[in-house]
């Protein structure tokens, strides 16, 4: 089998991942989209299809962390390779600290840090053969503004954010010697379901999903010995919506 550049997409199925996914079915990679939603899922498959390449989808639960393994190793059955990684996938909990419940904070750094952790081990020993073949593997880990700077309701998902952070600059500094990229994207405020329902933002000035697919791509075709490591991403205009004053 002919096989193009595979790259692993997770919370594929909306967003920042569903937009990333059609960037790169549009540059020709196979995809592997990860999502809890099937529907959402089927959604972007259909989406990403329509440009001819190879597109799979996998519903998982990502806090549910022993199942991540044998997915990977499916996909690379399936697929063939596994050259890309892209962690985008989280959970936003925004409350003050006093109403918060211990299980919001477990469940918080199981998707949006735990998870990671075992979606790069398990996929390593596959970017590693990409990385013998010269197909250039790269993992990028869609972050936050937030690991910057604490906010107000922010301490369960900054911190999550800050881990994230650490780990990804932690491991470009190991896999230098195997030759695996990896990259930090932060945006602020990004116009998606995580802040649906919101009077804080106008959508309209908020950063646009396809906007981190478009620097995602960029990241993975920059070219050379220069690596992107981390790649902050603020709105042109502040989007905080302010009450009218007198």
């Amino acid at each position: 089998m002919n096989i193009d550049r595979v790259a692993i997409i997770t919370g594929a199925g909306q967003g920042i991942g569903q937009a990333t996914a059609i960037a790169l079915a549009k540059a020709g990679y196979s995809l592997a989209l990860l999502g809890r939603n099937p529907i959402d899922l089927a959604q972007s498959v259909d989406r990403c299809k329509s440009h001819g390449t190879d597109v799979r989808a996998y519903s998982i639960e990502l806090s549910k962390l022993d199942r991540i393994e044998p997915l990977v190793q499916q996909i690379r059955k399936e697929l063939g390779a596994i050259d890309v990684l892209i962690n985008n996938a989280g959970i936003f909990v925004e409350k003050p600290f006093a109403e918060s419940r211990r299980e919001e904070t477990i469940d918080s750094f199981t998707v949006n840090y735990f998870a990671i952790t075992e979606l790069i081990r398990s996929s390593l020993p596959f970017l590693q053969e990409s990385s013998q073949s010269d197909r250039n593997p790269a993992i990028i880990n869609i972050g936050s503004s937030a690991s910057r700077q604490g906010y107000r309701n922010g301490s369960l998902y900054a911190p999550t954010k800050a881990a994230l952070k650490s780990l990804t600059e932690s491991l470009r500094i190991e896999f230098q010697s195997n030759g695996i990229g990896v990259t930090l994207i932060e945006p602020g405020v990004v116009n998606t379901k995580m802040h649906q329902g919101t009077t804080k933002y106008d959508p309209s000035q908020m950063i646009q999903p396809d906007e981190v697919a478009q620097v995602v791509l960029f990241a993975l075709q920059f070219e050379g010995s220069t690596l992107p490591t981390q790649i902050a991403l603020e709105p042109k205009r502040d989007p905080r919506i302010r009450p009218n004053t007198v």
